[in-house]
């Protein structure tokens, strides 16, 4: 387990902790399986920057069909954005 840095800040306690997109990733999965499209956008999010994961873009594709088909309101403007940028890389 790594230490923690703990500093005090007008007598609180802060704790710094490194972010984790790898366990991020297994959370958002754990959720988007419980059908949370939230989860599902974000977790695409991370397969489209390689963050947590190798980058996968046939991964992220699938999680933001997964976002839109459980509801996420910024599920259908990612994934039109995602089409947009595929639809104009391969046309130029």
């Amino acid at each position: 387990m790594k230490r923690k840095k703990i500093i005090r800040c007008k007598e609180k306690e802060v704790v710094l902790v490194k972010k984790d997109f790898g366990m991020a990733a297994e959370w958002f999965k754990k959720a988007t399986e419980n059908g949370s499209g939230a989860a599902a956008n974000a977790l695409a999010n991370l397969y489209f920057n390689g963050s947590g994961s190798p980058k996968d873009p046939k991964q992220g594709h699938h999680y933001l069909n997964l976002a839109v088909k459980f509801g996420d309101p910024n599920g259908v403007p990612a994934l039109v954005n995602y089409y947009l940028r595929t639809t104009f890389i391969k046309t130029v």
